[in-house]
């Protein structure tokens, strides 16, 4: 008898999803060009995009460091939103050193347990 291998696969991505986020993301920048809000929307809510890919990464994790870096994406997103609403302001020194303990955290994470929560 031989050993069963179990092979990661990566996630299938809908080309279709992916063109309507595009196109979402083409209508923001151009109504945005055309000072259709009262504000640079796409400038100033940008990283909202990292919050969304933060709980992809979340709701379908790939392996087991998934949660940790969709946690650290939703943290950063997050932030960089708040800065650009100027609701506080971020020093890079002070937050770096954090990001890349959880960055480095999901990469162990996803080195111990590599084929994901089952």
């Amino acid at each position: 008898m031989t050993p069963t291998t179990h092979t990661a696969t990566a996630p299938q991505r809908n080309p279709a999803v992916i063109g309507l986020v595009i196109m979402a993301f083409g209508a923001m920048a151009l109504l945005d060009s055309v000072q259709a809000f009262g504000m640079p929307l796409v400038r100033t809510l940008w990283p909202l995009v990292l919050v969304v890919a933060g709980l992809a990464r979340i709701v379908k994790p790939a392996n087991a460091g998934s949660w940790i870096s969709g946690a650290a994406l939703i943290a950063v997103g997050l932030m960089l939103t708040g800065q650009n609403l100027d609701l506080f302001h971020l020093s890079h020194r002070q937050w770096g050193p954090v990001f890349m303990i959880l960055g480095g955290l999901a990469l162990l994470l996803r080195g111990v347990f590599p084929h994901g929560r089952r």
